[in-house]
């Protein structure tokens, strides 16, 4: 597993470890001049050991060259790392050879890390060269945003207070020229308006309509209105006149609303009184709405000192109020009067101070008495429309804590903060700031009840070719999973491979990792640059800048919109264009960002993307481009000269038909994921993509079949045809690491003929043989594989017009008793959503998870719940990650003391868990004692319980497995077992009440959840399924075969000591060898090796699977309606193996290898067979 490595200077005890970073500079500065001669010597004799392992002709060896072009894995790795221990006393983990990936790279590691032991080797006392000097990265600034002369601020003298005019008077004699430093933070124009913009605005800002209003014997009152539709209030700072205050939302705004800006007494024509207080100028609001003839509640958007006037207004007149905005506000009037600080906000902006020279400073002093001496906090709770409040991150004036107050005190309130922003939020942020708005405006309730506002799905209706190809697919005995080397994933790997090469200015090579959704092909792009960046410089910062306008991604990562500390995701920044992206990453370096992904901006023409590519290339910083893929034929990726590092595709590649996306890497990017473990990271085993890609490769030939070459055209049709074409293609254009994985164990072959529990296996040039096929069942097909029934119920009788979406949400309620139901694309997104619900339903402000030790998480977000005991593979690569989730090892001695001491610490918000560990624990089920206890405690605790049932729902005999123990979950998470491993799928179930209060929180993001991902087809084929289950009595089924398999099974356990243990409930059932003892790569992968004998037994062989962390787990989940002959059948396959013993099976596979040719990695596994091995051998 590639994690840094941290090891002392032997020669030096007193020095630090120097990082994989150091160790690269390092090896910077001896490339300079001539080898010295240690690291000549050591060069050669890694260059030696290297041949003789790999088997390289000396001609062709190159010390600057990837050693996994020589044919290095994981077996090679051990092999070489157990002879440069024997040979040089020094020992190093295999994964070492994956992070410094050629000879002279693993040269200066060896160097910097282990000096002191080289010269001992070599007899040697000279000291080596000192390293270069490695300069910690200084910790970033926080960031002002407009370049202000030192003496900016001003700050009361010893006399007394400066006042308003001294203050402004001092702005206008200032020297803009050079930036400097401001209260301790850092000047950048990064958020700055343009001149341009600002003027563009101001003629919008000329059509509006100033309304006055004269009373006899009170002051005169003005507003000014803009646009057309439902009215909005919009109460604005202290005397900032309209133009001024709103002129960036004027038009965003204005499209669909009419505006009604609020002049405050003093401001324009509204006349001061002598003495006025905010009960006068709530009447005088009032007054207003009256003589407009407003008389239905209506939005109020209140900033600054508007948003105290919005809170009193709503408080005096609830009736009249139909939801509130506040934006950097307070409750109460502290702080309100230090002109000081709040000139010294104003100050970031230049170019707001320009526009803001009219402000009419002699009536500040008229509001002092307004300010100086109010507090609304304690009538707050009376508060019961819908309530948002933005606040920024660096606003010194009203900071975040006086928003915090407000959100605490509003039942149901929406506290968002804004990153990098100050009290002029409005105007340096404008466009994230008018997204916010016009958010909150368009979930409001209406007159007629609760806004109902749903995300469009991002799914087409399936097309008569969909149905048709879903048809010929089942009728053929198609098979798909996502860890067979399927053609049609081939072929489209080749297809994206040319389209992400055509029209670039230096043409080179991409590989596609496949996933089930844009979110987690994302997400694999961002864990990829993550890794990249930890393995490059092992002390950075790991930050991720999303360029995206559409607010999705920023609601996505992080759903509590809160400070990035508290983030589903930290340390990801999303910007709302390319210009401000600019000037962020020139600003950082690679020690700090790890990727600049490029989503969607108004200003991302191919000419701007290019650029900015440009730049970004050999910065350091990986560079990434999402491609919509909406427009047929017209990806905006192709108009693009540059090759980006990294490109992410979504389910525009099946025409929006199938859930599919992909994350595409450029050859010269150091990629991480080439080798195995590396590789699984990006291989759900719960998803099956032979229907989508088939989809996809139809879709994209349809669109771009006329631009291939000749060559190209031919490789697709061999590929077709040829299991061998199809693993070559997987080598050159897919996931190469699992390719060579598949090749060594036998499962690079072509599954096809797929029926139930019996595929075909067929390579090129070999009789097929018919297996029994429990491999592709693993949790995802109930009913066996390619059930016909499909064939004349859904793909002949789909209606596009039918809600069979929900028509599945009420056959789910009826089985669980959960109304609610939010659509996913597969296990992984299901979890995601479970886990972002269930923040957003918490109770007030908590934002912790509980969850035990022992969970996968192939995703960001998921790793929120995801903890491995040792190395922790699925979050320590990718940090940083959620940092609020408590980890409780379930075996632990004092686990029950641990946990009840979190459930009662009023500070759980989530408590997330499967009954049955399935994958990152062996299935190994949680204590009973365990989840009794978080049953006990949830009314005194207040917590949410959600449960994670992807692997466990029907295949263990029961619709929902926790049912007995948690009788009534608040959230559940289904997987791919709904819809007989056709299509991906998952499905997040919840109460209403969890629902309303996540909607009360964050509706946006709760309206993406509940829209985006609704597949019609999908739906369709679960209900299919779920009915015919009801019908046939599988259930039951199900518990009678798994008992009769788990006792099958015990008694191969009694004849052969190799088994540990047997773990079963329902179908799925578990394996657990016995290998203490033997050799550490034996103990570690044997698993594997077994897994490839089991298929290739020439008696029958049987597709299993491995569990993916405890390799020494053999895992069973046979589809529901399993029969007890083919059950009878894997018995007597895995009972010829274990007769075989662990010699028997390296034997099998040393002659597997050496039959494809792999004469090294045959002799390896047969010098593990050696006689003093000790160990187990029945």
């Amino acid at each position: 597993m590639n994690q840094p490595t941290h090891l002392p200077l032997t020669g030096d005890p007193d020095a630090g470890a120097l990082s994989a970073r150091q160790a690269l500079l390092l090896l910077d500065s001896l490339d300079a001049g001539a080898a010295p001669p240690l690291e000549q010597r050591l060069l050669e004799d890694l260059r030696d050991l290297l041949l003789g392992v790999l088997k390289i002709d000396p001609a062709d060896f190159s010390p600057t060259r990837a050693l996994m072009d020589y044919g290095l894995d994981s077996i090679a790795s051990t092999e070489i790392g157990t002879l440069f221990t024997q040979r040089f006393g020094i020992s190093v983990p295999p994964t070492v050879f994956f992070e410094f990936q050629n000879l002279q790279s693993f040269c200066g590691y060896l160097l910097a890390n282990h000096h002191g032991q080289l010269l001992e080797h070599y007899g040697d006392s000279a000291p080596l060269p000192a390293p270069a000097p490695v300069v910690a990265a200084a910790p970033p600034m926080a960031q002002v945003v407009a370049p202000v002369a030192a003496g900016a601020v001003a700050t009361p003298a010893t006399q007394g207070p400066l006042s308003i005019e001294a203050l402004w008077q001092r702005y206008e004699h200032l020297a803009p020229a050079a930036p400097a430093v401001v209260q301790g933070t850092r000047v950048s124009n990064e958020y700055e308006p343009s001149q341009a913009l600002l003027d563009e605005q101001f003629s919008l800002c000329q059509q509006a309509t100033r309304v006055q209003i004269h009373r006899p014997g009170a002051p005169r009152l003005e507003c000014a209105t803009y646009g057309s539709g439902t009215p909005v209030l919009m109460l604005g700072g202290l005397v900032m006149q309209y133009d001024v205050m709103w002129r960036l939302q004027l038009q965003a705004l204005g499209r669909g609303h009419r505006l009604i800006m609020l002049h405050l007494p003093g401001c324009g024509e509204a006349e001061l009184p002598p003495a006025f207080d905010i009960a006068h100028l709530v009447a005088d609001i009032v007054v207003l709405l009256d003589q407009l003839g407003i008389d239905q509640p209506l939005p109020v958007i209140g900033y600054s000192f508007g948003g105290v006037l919005a809170q009193a207004f709503a408080l005096a007149h609830p009736h009249r109020c139909a939801g509130l905005c506040i934006s950097v506000s307070s409750p109460f009037s502290e702080g309100a009067s230090n002109f000081p600080v709040l000139m010294g906000e104003l100050q970031k902006s230049p170019r707001f101070m320009t526009l803001n020279r009219g402000w009419n400073m002699a009536a500040l002093p008229a509001y002092q008495q307004v300010i100086g001496d109010f507090d609304l906090r304690p009538q707050l709770g009376n508060l019961h429309c819908p309530c948002r409040i933005i606040c920024a991150s660096d606003d010194a004036y009203q900071p975040p804590a006086y928003s915090a107050l407000i959100a605490n005190a509003v039942p149901h309130a929406e506290l968002i903060e804004v990153q990098g922003a100050g009290h002029l939020l409005g105007f340096t942020h404008h466009q994230r700031y008018n997204q916010l708005l016009l958010e909150f405006l368009h979930n409001l309730p209406t007159p007629e009840g609760p806004a109902r506002h749903p995300v469009p799905p991002v799914f087409q209706p399936a097309t008569a070719h969909t149905l048709q190809t879903l048809e010929d697919y089942v009728r053929q005995g198609e098979q798909g999973h996502c860890a067979i080397l399927s053609a049609p994933a081939a072929q489209t790997a080749l297809l994206l491979n040319h389209l992400a090469k055509r029209g670039k200015r230096e043409p080179a090579d991409y590989r596609s990792y496949f996933m089930t959704s844009l979110e987690e092909a994302l997400d694999a792009a961002l864990r990829l640059a993550r890794h990249h960046a930890r393995n490059r410089t092992p002390d950075g910062q790991g930050e991720l800048l999303l360029i995206d306008d559409s607010g999705y991604w920023a609601r996505y990562f992080n759903p509590l919109q809160r400070a990035d500390a508290s983030a589903l995701v930290p340390g990801i920044r999303v910007v709302a264009s390319l210009a401000q992206a600019l000037a962020y990453q020139r600003q950082h370096g690679p020690e700090q960002l790890a990727a600049v992904a490029c989503i969607q901006a108004a200003d991302a023409s191919a000419e701007a993307c290019d650029a900015w590519l440009r730049e970004l290339a050999g910065s350091g910083i990986l560079s990434l481009v999402v491609e919509p893929a909406r427009q047929a034929g017209h990806w905006p990726l192709l108009a693009l000269c540059e090759s980006p590092d990294l490109i992410v595709l979504g389910e525009g590649l099946s025409g929006f038909q199938a859930p599919l996306g992909a994350c595409l890497v450029h050859e010269r990017v150091k990629n991480p994921w080439l080798m195995t473990p590396n590789e699984s990271y990006v291989r759900h085993v719960m998803s099956n993509f032979g229907l989508p890609f088939k989809l996809a490769f139809e879709h994209l030939m349809a669109q771009f079949a006329a631009g291939l070459s000749v060559d190209e055209q031919r490789e697709l049709r061999r590929i077709a045809s040829s299991s061998e074409a199809t693993y070559q293609a997987h080598l050159c254009y897919g996931n190469r690491g699992y390719a060579k994985i598949a090749r060594m164990h036998g499962f690079d072959g072509r599954f096809h003929e797929a029926r139930g529990v019996r595929s075909r296996l067929m390579h090129d040039g070999e009789p097929s043989r018919e297996i029994i096929d429990c491999f592709v069942n693993v949790g995802t097909c109930p009913r066996g594989l390619n059930p016909l029934d499909v064939i004349e119920q859904v793909a002949r009788q789909h209606d596009t017009r039918r809600d069979y979406w929900g028509e599945l949400q009420g056959l789910l309620q009826h089985n669980t008793g959960l109304p609610m139901a939010l659509p996913a694309s597969s296990n992984v997104t299901a979890v995601e959503a479970a886990l972002t619900l269930g923040l957003l339903a918490a109770r007030g402000e908590r934002h912790k998870l509980l969850c035990f030790s022992g969970g996968l998480g192939f995703s960001m977000l998921s790793a929120a719940a995801s903890h491995t005991l040792g190395f922790d593979i699925f979050r320590a690569p990718f940090e940083p990650l959620h940092a609020h989730t408590v980890f409780i090892d379930p075996l632990a001695e004092d686990a029950e003391a641990q946990l009840q001491g979190h459930l009662l610490s009023g500070e759980i918000a989530l408590v997330w868990f499967e009954t049955i560990q399935v994958d990152a624990n062996a299935s190994r089920p949680v204590p009973p004692h365990l989840i009794a206890m978080i049953e006990r405690h949830r009314d005194a605790g207040g917590y949410l319980v959600g449960i994670d049932e992807t692997q466990t729902n029907l295949m263990t005999g029961r619709f929902l497995h926790s049912q007995a123990q948690v009788p009534q979950p608040d959230i559940v998470a289904l997987g791919s077992a709904l819809c007989d491993s056709l299509l991906p799928m998952g499905v997040v179930l919840c109460s209403e009440a969890v629902t309303h209060a996540g909607a009360q929180r964050q509706p946006q993001r709760v309206a993406d959840l509940q829209g985006r991902g609704i597949t019609q087809l999908s739906a369709h084929l679960a209900l299919n399924c779920l009915q015919a289950l009801e019908r046939e009595g599988a259930l039951a089924h199900a518990r009678t075969q798994g008992e009769y398999f788990h006792q099958r099974l015990l008694e191969l356990q009694r004849a052969f000591p190799l088994i540990r243990a047997v773990r079963a409930e329902g179908l799925l059932l578990t394996v657990e060898l016995e290998l203490a003892g033997t050799p550490a790569f034996v103990e570690r992968s044997f698993g594997y090796l077994l897994w490839g004998s089991l298929l290739r037994d020439p008696e029958g062989g049987v597709a299993a699977a491995v569990c993916p962390i405890h390799n020494h787990c053999l895992r069973y989940l046979p589809p529901l309606n399993i029969d007890r002959d083919s059950i009878d059948l894997m018995v007597a396959n895995l009972r010829r193996a274990l007769a075989r013993g662990v010699d028997g099976v390296l034997q099998d596979c040393a002659e597997h290898n050496r039959h494809l040719g792999d004469t090294r990695t045959a002799q390896f596994l047969s010098s593990l067979t050696h006689p003093k091995k000790k160990g187990p051998n029945l």
